[in-house]
Parts: C-alpha cells; sequence; structure tokens
C-alpha cells in the first residue's frame, strides 16, 4: 500500500510518527478544511456519527510475524486517538475543565474598588507545568478616567461580578486537539481589576479612593501558588494579551528572582501577546503615561528604570525600550497591524473615503515601525494582519506564518530552550559562543525578518510576517 505522508513541522514529525506507530495505522488524521488556508486536526467526538471501523487482513506467510493482523483504517486511527487523548487527561488532567475562583489570602491586596483580589486555578494531577495568565483590558491614568472606567467596566476594577468558574482557551484549554502543548498544565488566570498595567503600589486611603495594586497582586498570587503546589514546578510560563502581555514583560524577571528567593528550581519564561506597543507620529502617550505613573505609584524594573533614568521611566513600558534589560527568556507575538495600537491612535479602518490614503500611509508607518522594533528579538511571532491578541482564541493554531502555526513556534523555541539547560539568560544569548561554530549557530537561532529559525534537532520555526501587501 502506498501512502504519502502530509506536510508536518519538523518540530512535531516525531510526535506524529511516535502516535502513528503506537496506533498501529499509517492512515493520517481526518483535517478540517473550514478555512482555505489553513487546517487543523480534529477528534471524532466533533462528530456524534462517526463510528470506528476495522478492517481485518490476513498477512501473506512471508515476512516477520506480528502480534496481530489487523489493519486500522482512517475512521479507527482517530477513534483510538481520541481514546489516547481521554486516557492523557485521565492520568495528567483534572476531570473538571473549568477554573475555579480563588480569592487571594491577604485582602489587604484588592482591586481598585477595593474588593479582594483573586485567581481562577485548574490543577492537573502529576504536571510539573505551570502556566499564569494575566487579562488585559487597556487601562486608566487619571481619577477622571477610572471613575469612568468604573462606572462602564466594572468587573475590571473590582470583583463583585465575576463568576466563580470560568473556562480556558486556546493556550488555556486543557483539550490537547486544541492546546497541544500546555494542555496538561496546572493553569491560573488572574483577572485584570487594577488598572495599571500590573505595575501599581498604591494603596486606597482617605484622599485617594482608588488602589492601584498590580505588582503586589502578581507577587502574592505566586506566594499563595507555592504554597499551593508549585513548589515542585519545573516549568512556569508566564503569559499574557494586551496590557497583560506588557505586564508579562514588566513582571517577568521579578517573578523568575521571587521563586529563586524561594528556592524554586523552576525554568521561568514569558509569552507577550499583543503587548508591544510602538509610538507612530500620530500619537505621543508620553505626558499621559507619567501622570499615570504617578497615580499609580507604579514599580519598574530597576534594570529598565536605570537604562533610561527616572524621568524616562515611563519608556519601560514600551516593549522595545524593556527587552534589553531583561534576563528572563521570553516569546513575543504581535500583530503588525494591531486594532489596540490603531485605536489609540484613533485611526479607523471604515472611516470616511476621503480619509483612504491618510490611513494606508498610517498602516505603512506602523507595520514598518513595528517590524524594526522586533529586530532584535530572537523568538517573534508577527502576522500582518490586523487584529488583537490570539493565544486565548479556541482557533489560535489556525493562524500561520510561512505555513508555521504560533504553537509550533513556541515549541521550537521551547527546545531551544531547553538546549540551554533552562538558563536564564538575555534571551539573544542563549547559547555563549565560545567558539566560530556556535557564534555562527547562535545566529540561526535568532529571528530575523522573514527568516528561519533552526536549532540542532533542526526543527523550523518562521518569524515576522511580511510587509502590508503580503
Amino acid at each position: 500500500m502506498s501512502f504519502k505522508m502530509p506536510s508536518i513541522s519538523p518540530c512535531l514529525a516525531p510526535l506524529v510518527l511516535a502516535v502513528t506507530f503506537v496506533l498501529g495505522s499509517t492512515h493520517p488524521p481526518r483535517r478540517s478544511w473550514g478555512h482555505p488556508a489553513h487546517s487543523r486536526f480534529v477528534f471524532p467526538e466533533d462528530n456524534p456519527i462517526y463510528e470506528p471501523s476495522v478492517t481485518h487482513h490476513r498477512r501473506p506467510s512471508a515476512g516477520p510475524r506480528w502480534g496481530g493482523n489487523i489493519e486500522v483504517n482512517e475512521r479507527g486511527s482517530l477513534t483510538q486517538l481520541r481514546e489516547l487523548a481521554r486516557s492523557l487527561r485521565t492520568c495528567g488532567g483534572t476531570n473538571d475543565a473549568l477554573l475555579q475562583l480563588q480569592f487571594l489570602k491577604d485582602r489587604r491586596i484588592t482591586c481598585n474598588d477595593g474588593s479582594p483580589a483573586g485567581y481562577y486555578l485548574r490543577k492537573s494531577q502529576g504536571s510539573k507545568r505551570w502556566i499564569i495568565f494575566l487579562e488585559g483590558g487597556w487601562f486608566c491614568h487619571s481619577r477622571e478616567s477610572c471613575e469612568v472606567r468604573r462606572a462602564r467596566q466594572p468587573h475590571l476594577t473590582g470583583s463583585t461580578t465575576w463568576r466563580w468558574k470560568r473556562p480556558g482557551h486556546g493556550i488555556l484549554s486543557p483539550r490537547p486537539e486544541e492546546n497541544p502543548r500546555w494542555w496538561n498544565a496546572n493553569t491560573v488566570i488572574i483577572p485584570y481589576c487594577s488598572s495599571d498595567v500590573w505595575s501599581g503600589n498604591a494603596v486606597r486611603h482617605d484622599k485617594e479612593p482608588l488602589s492601584f495594586l498590580g505588582a503586589r497582586i502578581v507577587h502574592e498570587v505566586i506566594a499563595e501558588l507555592v504554597q499551593d503546589g508549585m513548589s515542585s514546578a519545573r516549568t512556569v510560563l508566564l503569559a499574557g494579551s494586551s496590557a497583560g502581555g506588557t505586564g508579562v514583560l514588566l513582571n517577568l524577571d521579578r517573578v523568575a528572582a521571587q521563586l529563586q528567593e524561594l528556592r524554586i528550581p523552576a525554568r521561568v519564561r514569558g509569552l507577550a501577546d499583543s503587548g508591544w506597543f510602538v509610538r507612530p507620529g500620530t500619537h505621543d502617550a508620553g505626558k499621559e503615561l507619567q501622570t499615570a505613573l504617578r497615580l499609580w505609584n507604579s514599580t519598574v524594573p530597576e534594570r529598565c528604570h536605570l537604562r533610561l533614568g527616572l524621568s524616562q521611566a515611563w519608556r519601560c513600558f514600551y516593549g522595545y525600550e524593556m527587552f534589553p534589560t531583561l534576563t528572563t527568556p521570553v516569546f513575543v507575538s504581535q500583530w503588525l497591524f494591531d486594532e489596540a495600537q490603531l485605536e489609540a491612535d484613533q485611526v479607523h479602518l471604515l472611516g470616511v473615503a476621503s480619509e483612504r490614503e491618510r490611513r494606508l500611509a498610517y498602516l505603512r508607518e506602523l507595520g514598518g515601525e513595528l517590524r524594526a522594533s522586533l529586530q532584535r528579538l530572537p523568538a517573534v511571532f508577527a502576522p500582518a494582519c490586523v487584529a488583537h491578541t490570539l493565544i486565548t482564541s479556541s482557533t489560535w493554531a489556525e493562524v500561520k506564518v510561512k505555513e508555521v502555526s504560533l504553537p509550533e513556534a513556541l515549541q521550537c523555541w521551547e527546545l531551544n530552550l531547553e538546549t540551554a539547560d533552562g538558563k536564564n539568560t538575555k534571551p539573544w544569548l542563549l547559547l555563549r559562543a565560545s567558539s566560530q561554530k556556535e557564534a555562527n549557530l547562535l545566529h540561526r537561532l535568532r529571528f530575523q525578518g522573514t527568516g528561519t529559525l533552526r536549532n540542532q534537532h533542526q526543527s523550523t520555526a518562521r518569524g515576522v510576517g511580511d510587509a502590508l501587501t503580503e
């Protein structure tokens, strides 16, 4: 029987081949063609009438003897794959796919309105991997804007409207078909209720009715999780989207230092999604951020603060300014034409026709500036699309750059970090060049433009997307 292997990312080939061997079939999984440019593996549970089918064949007498003479066709293979996934869930997962709300024990750590801060937790039995997700939701920079935010978006300023349980999607999903790398990790979601981009240390008092304690919330959640099983963690991924993505950059080194002080031998990583903002000529948030930092009593990472100076500390909220000071590995996922950046710059793509040329000129400027700011990063996934946030979308694996999805790129990045012994060194110095051969390898490990990242395992992943005219 002739069979042609489907196109598979080299990073995932060993895993897919191993699963095929275990199942005893060479048939590829059924594919869903809902989107013309992408495909994804689906399981029979998505189709209630999908039944297993097994065909028996007599094996010729010549050749090696096998324990059984059964060939499983495509449907039977997928049924077995479904059962394998369910068994894995039972072995390394949890029966409850929802995350449970837990309020912080220290009730002095509050949301803006004084209600207790907290987090959602879903434990995975036997897993030593933890993913901690910081939610986004922009910010408020003055008492007036914060009062408006409190009235219009109470869930972003207090916890009284939070649900007791909530699901996780994308990289927070417990479904291996949706989240192939982190599905069985202990999963934590920290709701955003401090309005300070996870940087504040301002306590409520008589003259200030609102608190801004984002940095303290992160610190306290980590402390409680260590008491609740994270003391045995081997890998901790601090992830976030939008303001949470910026919060990852601001808190990543502090989280790594906190775990190190507690003697937790975990490898700390960062994943910043849609939190890498730039400053095109049409918008300058400098004065607004300076006002906000005073209101929030923000804690800016010391290395960035020393690099830029006290008067310029607000610039640490921009990824391209913060990144050179980080000592903990971080992966950046960023749309080249981020909707939040467009909104901040008051650019409306569906505006009047007479503004069309100005909008196009702005998009070219924004895309060019953002691409340039990402060039130094060793690990980037930057599709050339107009959108905002990605990693918590149930379809996050369908977005691809040069036929590589974000989950595949993340897996390649993690393999490279494991090769580097998990050291929390500067991301672009993961491998120290002690010879010219290693120097050449280090150069190939960097994401540059639309280039290719390769590691010693010959795995590949591609980085920044092409321009607007792609």
